[in-house]
């Protein structure tokens, strides 16, 4: 189904899609792939109103918006060698 306003759904479920597809693709040649997908980042492109962010974290068991620093850490763990994915 094609709509307007969900671009972003859309994208999101490609790249879960192409993730899966990547991790069985690769998987017999060793390659390990994996897929972050934070939710909703609390970065200046998504505004400061309290009552938006508020509701855009509700649905989160912290009830809050996740910082970009927590999602590096994830990523740069995964590039780690104590990931186990080397």
């Amino acid at each position: 189904m094609v709509s307007i306003g969900s671009f972003n759904y859309h994208a999101a479920k490609a790249a879960v899609i192409a993730t899966k597809s990547g991790a069985i693709e690769l998987a017999q040649y060793g390659i390990h792939v994996v897929g972050v997908a934070p939710g909703f980042i609390e970065t200046p492109i998504i505004g400061e109103d309290p009552e938006f962010l508020d509701s855009l974290a509700q649905p989160y068991m912290r009830k809050k918006l996740i910082q970009p620093e927590k999602v590096a850490v994830v990523v740069t763990f995964l590039f780690s060698k104590k990931s186990g994915t080397h």
